[in-house]
């Protein structure tokens, strides 16, 4: 599994991915293909991310709303999903390790 440097609660938490086909040709105008959502270990959501294409063909920015009630002193997880028509493909999960902020 792979894992995000430490989130803090309250912080801005977003990237940006690559993202590619079957092929690795980059998924140009694919935004409404793909989905990612942020999850505790026990499944309850966390939240969905907003994913939005870049000016890079392939490139797409994911972004979360605002973190200040995640839940704290846990590892969340996360994948990407993408689907184009009957095909549904994720990425591997990523683990997201949150803590509380000291600076507020």
């Amino acid at each position: 599994m792979k894992k995000f440097p430490v989130t803090k609660r309250g912080d801005t938490f977003a990237f940006i991915a690559l993202m590619k086909d079957a092929f690795g040709d980059p998924l140009v105008g694919r935004e409404s293909s793909l989905k990612a959502e942020v999850r505790t270990y026990s499944d309850a959501l966390v939240d969905s991310l907003i994913i939005t294409e870049t000016d890079e063909g392939g490139r797409y920015l994911f972004r979360a709303g605002d973190t200040s009630d995640w839940p704290l002193n846990t590892q969340l997880m996360m994948d990407i999903q993408y689907t184009d028509t009957d095909l549904v493909v994720s990425s591997e999960t990523i683990s997201i390790p949150m803590e509380r902020g000291i600076t507020r």
